[in-house]
């Protein structure tokens, strides 16, 4: 029932194993797999973050796993939240018993049962609607029982707070996309751009600060354009390539002893 397939190298294929396995055209046909005995990848902070936010999607966007990216030293900075609003948001996402998934289509999407419960839009509805009637926050309104923790006073944090999450489910939906190299690089420049530098810092800026790690990540998505021009690809591929390449362009190596041992 089970079929082992090893390699010396297997870090070498993971991208092509993960785009066919990862992607059947018929979804019938899908064959769960994994992959062992993979290298253990270190990350400077800066690049660990950036592939934390690459990596929500993958962990259905659990309210734990939202909150350590906004948690994160440089993405809190950039996006000029204080740790006084970090820790409103956690009362937010707590009040409101978020746990994970973006609204009903996303749960429909994974063949779940469609059900916006205690997901994020669940969440941001029951805070609006606390706002909207905070004189009368006992009052159920189709359905959703508003929150009694947002008021005019917070407004200015729930607007970055909204706007960090819409840029988040954006991410969702152009990672399930097929892109071109080229494209790839230029979508992953609009999200270091909007977590990393902010409307108000260059990448120059930054790069000031913290030089070998930004520069590494830019490289690497510079690279991506090169790599089109000069093997003349400008085929569309899946994000699951594009991470793994990352994954091997941003780490530094401390690969697993023995084969086989994952």
């Amino acid at each position: 029932q089970e079929i082992a397939v090893m390699t010396p190298d297997i870090e070498k294929y993971t991208p092509y194993i993960r785009t066919v396995f990862d992607h059947p055209s018929d979804k019938s046909h899908h064959i769960p797999f994994t992959i062992a005995d993979m290298s253990h990848p270190k990350y400077n902070q800066i690049i660990s973050d950036f592939l934390l936010v690459l990596d929500l999607p993958q962990k259905r966007f659990s309210a734990s796993s939202v909150l350590s990216v906004l948690e994160s030293e440089n993405i809190r900075k950039t996006l000029k939240l204080t740790e006084e609003d970090i820790s409103v948001i956690h009362l937010w996402v707590n009040e409101t018993n978020i746990k994970w998934g973006i609204d009903n289509e996303y749960r429909k999407s994974l063949s779940l049962p469609p059900t916006n419960e205690n997901t994020w839009k669940s969440g941001l509805d029951k805070l609006l609607l606390g706002y909207a009637i905070s004189e009368d926050c006992d009052t159920v309104f189709n359905g959703i029982s508003p929150s009694s923790s947002f008021n005019e006073s917070l407004l200015e944090t729930f607007e970055k707070f909204y706007l960090f999450l819409k840029h988040l489910f954006e991410i969702y939906k152009n990672l399930r996309e097929e892109k071109t190299l080229s494209q790839w690089a230029d979508y992953l420049s609009e999200i270091i751009n909007y977590f990393f530098t902010g409307s108000d810092s260059s990448i120059y800026e930054i790069s000031v600060s913290i030089p070998v790690d930004f520069d590494k990540i830019m490289k690497a998505v510079s690279n991506l354009r090169e790599y089109e021009t000069t093997a003349h690809f400008t085929e569309k591929v899946p994000f699951p390539v594009v991470r793994s390449y990352l994954d091997s362009s941003l780490k530094t190596k401390d690969y697993g002893k023995g084969f086989l041992c994952g």
